[in-house]
């Protein structure tokens, strides 16, 4: 419904009259185009701004009902079940849902694994790198990161395979600088 009230709860009063404006804006574009999910994830936005994240969730979960191909709708539903309303089930789901709609969007797999770590789930956290890394096998960023995951759990061999994977990910972008702090990382493991 475009009535929800957009409550003042905990932003100065400069800012909420900036960001009611911005809603009146965005209604008046939805009522023009109600096809336009790009002014419904911005409806959400301002509702998650304002601290309502019941709002920004009945905004975004709109879009993925709609359009369930909506990668960013997917993506900011993950984000606000996780970090806002704490349900990392139904973040899971987004995140998901991210990574199977676009396997080369690597922010997704680091999402999930970086979720994974908080619900202390390691056999999930090491699986979805793995599949990150076999969707994106020139992440220099999956392979730092499973190359970190390693070392957190000990495995210092792993970890220095991993960095070498880092590291000629960078080399092959020709990114030199990038492959010497990589490779410094790797020469700190003990």
């Amino acid at each position: 419904s475009l009535t929800r009230t957009l409550p003042q709860t905990g932003v100065p009063a400069d800012a909420y009259a900036i960001l009611k404006t911005k809603r009146e804006g965005v209604v008046k574009e939805i009522n023009m185009n109600p096809a336009s999910m790009t002014n419904w994830l911005a409806l959400g936005t301002i509702h998650k701004q304002v601290n309502d994240y019941e709002g920004a969730r009945i905004y975004y979960s709109y879009v993925t009902t709609v359009n369930p191909q909506n990668l960013t709708a997917h993506w900011n539903l993950g984000a606000l079940y996780e970090n806002y309303l704490k349900d990392n089930a139904k973040a899971e789901v987004e995140y998901r849902a991210v990574v199977k709609l676009d396997k080369k969007y690597v922010d997704g797999y680091m999402a999930l694994h970086l979720l994974y770590l908080k619900m202390q789930d390691s056999t999930k956290a090491e699986s979805i790198l793995t599949e990150g890394i076999a969707a994106n096998g020139d992440s220099v960023d999956l392979f730092v990161l499973e190359a970190q995951y390693f070392a957190s759990k000990g495995n210092i061999s792993k970890a220095k395979a991993s960095y070498d994977k880092a590291i000629a990910a960078a080399k092959a972008l020709k990114n030199n600088e990038l492959a010497a702090i990589l490779q410094a990382e790797k020469d700190a493991l003990r």
